[in-house]
């Protein structure tokens, strides 16, 4: 898609539980207490010992890192670049989310309503 929205605003995201994990074939949703992330881009689990990718643009890469994010909550969000932002848990991963300028929308954000 393009570049992260200049307004972009993830803080509505902080305290809130990462509570569910749905895949599908060629999509990843994650449900937050409030707010939903639809995921179609890359997207990254880090902790401070490895970086596993879960989703890309080719498809599932490894989702074997999924059962350890369910129940982290949003301790901070930031924009890494101007395609890529990223969510921290209290449980020491950080979600990173990349796009890419394809024809199609990466991310979708329900509850803030932000399209990536």
């Amino acid at each position: 898609m393009y570049a992260l929205p200049a307004n972009l605003d993830l803080s509505r995201l902080i305290g809130q539980q990462l509570q569910n994990i749905g895949v599908g074939l060629h999509i990843v949703n994650l449900d937050f207490e409030r707010d939903n992330i639809s995921c179609e881009g890359r997207l990254v689990a880090e902790n401070e010992n490895a970086a596993t990718v879960i989703y890309d643009k080719s498809g599932w890469v490894d989702a074997s890192v999924l059962p350890r994010l369910v129940g982290g909550t949003v301790a901070s969000w930031t924009i890494e670049a101007s395609h890529e932002f990223s969510i921290s848990l209290d449980n020491g991963y950080k979600l990173r989310f990349t796009s890419e300028d394809g024809p199609y929308e990466d991310f979708v954000i329900f509850g803030a309503t932000w399209v990536v």
